[in-house]
């Protein structure tokens, strides 16, 4: 099943659509337990208002992976949470199916399933995993091949762990796409020439005001986001930089490493008014910069430019402060227009990097969908080898003498055709399982397979040749 449910309020990159089924022609996906399932809504289908809504606080990860997991047939539950994105992935606890990730995902939100159903995709079994990929290697970002994801995705990852949501199956799932999102930038140049959040930052910076070693900045949000473009404003020529954060330790903390100054939140009004260009990325739950603090820091009889970038959501900056004269407003769906001129080269690399996901989108899920016969198949391999240990127990019985060298060449040879012998049908058993067994198939895979207990002994006597050439 793969459902794309798109609004008209976010455009869309034609290069991205159409992409192909992964699972084969033919794959009976609809009559199929469905084991990783993803739902979510992004920059491409919806706009800030409709993402602030769903966005995700760090400190409220926990609480919704577990909302999750207690949802009928979810095993599993691992959610990444950015300015641009709220996807969750899902795997489904064993025997069971996920039947409605929408619902799910509406309900850990408290949302109407109708509120988020026209700016929501939901991808099941291999395009769920091809998505991840993508989303690892930048190809579904706003701004193509930037890096910051990478990070974003391993938090999420990470945070799912912690939370005891991310089993055997979104582990390796996360852990695969951190991997293949490092192979696509070695492979492609999706991230060169890249502007980043943070330079798109700076770049609004210099472009209205040319000297930033002339001006204050003011960080709110000492996380991941403000840490990246303070840095940058930094290396852009920004000496007077404030770094304000609700947790002062972190504040301090950014503010050494890049040689600016560290203040209490309780004084972030005081430090507005006196800021030329205001860059804010926290996790607040509600506009942190008002029509009334901003006509404040403008002062009585004086105005000067200031410059306000919201990269946060939900936002932090008031979208009224918009109306005020000399006021520049910047929010992500904004940044977003920025950057479009930008994205000709990477969107060049765009073909490749879907290739190199869809490759091993196809990896993963073989994987996953072979882990319902994996038991037995590793019960044949133990037997085939306990087979061979025994053979070769009695050979040497019989020709004690046999040299140190001889032995170990014999060895050697056993375990390359015991290899030869069993690895082809079990990897071909491993492919059946990821193009979907029928209940015909699984009991014929258990027959071929499964030892019974009654399997004809070893011929102790030999055939008549054997005897003859003894």
């Amino acid at each position: 099943m793969v459902i794309f449910l798109r609004g008209d309020s976010a455009g869309t990159r034609p290069e991205r659509q159409g992409r192909r089924p992964l699972c084969g022609p033919g794959t009976p996906q609809a009559d199929r337990a469905v084991k990783i399932s993803l739902v979510g809504v992004s920059h491409e289908t919806a706009g800030v208002q409709v993402r602030e809504g769903v966005a995700v606080a760090p400190d409220e990860l926990s609480e919704h992976l577990t909302a999750a997991v207690g949802c009928p047939g979810v095993g599993e539950a691992l959610l990444l949470s950015t300015c641009n994105r709220s996807e969750l992935y899902l795997a489904a606890a064993n025997g069971h199916q996920i039947e409605d990730p929408l619902a799910i995902f509406a309900q850990i939100h408290q949302l109407d399933p109708a509120d988020i159903a026209d700016h929501a995709y939901v991808l099941d079994g291999a395009e769920a995993v091809a998505h991840m990929f993508r989303v690892a290697a930048g190809a579904d970002s706003m701004v193509i091949g930037e890096t910051e994801i990478m990070g974003q995705l391993r938090a999420a990852v990470e945070g799912a762990r912690a939370a005891g949501t991310a089993g055997k199956v979104l582990s390796r799932l996360g852990d695969r796409a951190l991997a293949v999102g490092k192979r696509a930038r070695s492979e492609t140049l999706i991230d060169k020439g890249c502007m980043s959040v943070a330079s798109v930052a700076a770049g609004l910076a210099r472009q209205i005001f040319d000297d930033l070693s002339r001006r204050r900045l003011l960080v709110v949000g000492a996380g991941e986001m403000g840490a990246l473009v303070a840095r940058r404003m930094v290396e852009c020529g920004a000496t007077e930089v404030t770094i304000i954060s609700r947790t002062l330790a972190r504040a301090e903390a950014l503010a050494h490493d890049i040689g600016g100054r560290a203040a209490p939140f309780d004084e972030f009004v005081d430090e507005l008014i006196r800021a030329d260009i205001v860059i804010t990325s926290t996790s607040a739950p509600h506009p942190l910069v008002t029509v009334e603090r901003v006509q404040a820091a403008a002062g009585e009889g004086h105005r000067r430019p200031t410059l306000l970038i919201d990269l946060a959501v939900p936002r932090d900056v008031d979208p009224k402060v918009r109306a005020i004269d000399d006021v520049y407003l910047y929010d992500l769906d904004d940044l977003q227009q920025f950057v479009q001129g930008a994205e000709e080269q990477r969107v060049c690399e765009l073909p490749q990097v879907e290739a190199i996901a869809e490759q091993e989108a196809r990896d993963f899920h073989v994987w996953v969908e072979s882990q319902e016969i994996m038991p037995l198949l590793l019960q044949v391999r133990e037997q085939a080898e306990a087979a061979r240990d025994d053979e070769i127990s009695r050979l040497l019985e019989g020709v004690p003498d046999l040299s140190r060298k001889a032995d170990k060449a014999l060895h050697l040879m056993s375990k390359r055709l015991v290899r030869r012998l069993v690895e082809g049908p079990l990897q071909r058993a491993r492919q059946l399982a990821a193009e979907g067994l029928s209940e015909r198939d699984r009991e014929l895979i258990h027959r071929l397979f499964e030892p019974t207990g009654d399997d004809a002994a070893p011929d102790d006597t030999g055939s008549e040749e054997e005897a003859a050439d003894d």
